[in-house]
């Protein structure tokens, strides 16, 4: 039996919601944890529906996001 193996980088995989989908707006507000969120109540996915990615790591002077 062969099997085969995908690897997968975390740069090229897209971990934002779609519009409308059910994750959005569908969190708990937690005090000092979730202050900031667009909609109702804050997101179940990875990122902000809406909200620019964060940049991690070193940046170029001025660079806002990883876009």
């Amino acid at each position: 039996m062969q099997t085969s193996r995908t690897v997968y980088h975390a740069r090229d995989l897209n971990f934002r919601l779609k519009p409308g989908g059910k994750a959005v707006d569908a969190g708990i507000p937690v005090p000092n944890v979730y202050d900031e969120y667009s909609g109702k109540a804050p997101d179940l996915g990875a990122y902000e529906l809406g909200w620019p990615a964060p940049a991690y790591g070193p940046r170029t002077r001025g660079a806002r996001t990883g876009e």
